[in-house]
């Protein structure tokens, strides 16, 4: 990583850890979105999946990944939807399918692992803390750590098939995924870069924050719109089945 005239910037190839974090992302967020269009998962590709949750996951929020990845957007988003989202969505979606918390306990879970991974994303992006998070912070892999237990948390709300949990679902999916696909779009369109310190080389600070925004609603495309429409349907489902009142 070099710095230039106070910008942080990747040098004119991406280091080996952004490479990671992008490889990373994308295999997992493929796989998770590949396993939630099957009905079952066999116990190999279950394996498999959960070996590359916790390995890819773990790869990505180690200090000596994040000094790299966190100088670009190229590198810093990967990173951040990995800890925190696709890899617990695979890692939920190959060991508990079926979610396998108390119904009792879903609406308490999914507002608090909603609200802290819709913090977490908007905090990661905020520039204040921001530069708290670089230069060898040991802050950076508790937030992703924290994102991540929050992440698995919400998979397990959002994952669970009864009917009469909808819901809470939708909710769940809600309190996430408007901050999140909110920031993806700013990211993506803010006409000035977010972080001007931040960038590569041969990319810009504004071509490397649209290159972030566009990943994750990648990832958000993959993984989040898919079971909103389930949640939707199944309260609409609901509500159809209640019975009409005869007037007389």
């Amino acid at each position: 990583m070099d710095t230039h005239h106070g910008q942080h910037v990747v040098g004119s190839g991406l280091p080996g850890s952004v490479w990671l974090s992008l490889a990373a992302f994308l295999a997992i967020t493929v796989m998770a979105a590949l396993l939630g269009r099957r009905g079952r998962i066999g116990r190999r590709t279950s394996a498999v999946g959960v070996a590359l949750a916790v390995l890819g996951g773990a790869a990505v929020i180690r200090p000596a990944v994040l000094d790299d990845v966190m100088a670009s957007h190229i590198g810093m988003m990967p990173a951040l939807m990995t800890a925190t989202f696709a890899a617990p969505a695979l890692f939920v979606r190959c060991l508990l399918p079926n979610g396998g918390l108390p119904r009792a306990a879903l609406p308490a879970v999914g507002l608090l692992s909603g609200a802290v991974l819709g913090a977490v994303t908007v905090l990661w992006h905020l520039p204040a803390f921001h530069v708290r998070l670089m230069g060898g912070s040991t802050l950076s892999p508790l937030v992703l750590l924290l994102g991540g237990i929050a992440g698995a948390a919400f998979w397990l709300v959002v994952l669970d098939p009864h009917e009469a949990t909808s819901s809470w679902r939708r909710r769940t999916v809600l309190l996430y995924g408007v901050p999140s696909g909110l920031l993806g779009l700013a990211v993506l369109l803010a006409p000035a870069p977010i972080h001007p310190e931040l960038g590569a080389v041969w990319l810009g600070p504004m071509a490397d924050q649209r290159v972030g925004g566009l990943l994750m609603m990648f990832a958000d495309l993959l993984l989040l719109v898919p079971v909103l429409p389930a949640a939707v349907r199944k309260v609409n489902r609901s509500a159809s089945l209640r019975p009409t009142p005869v007037r007389g």
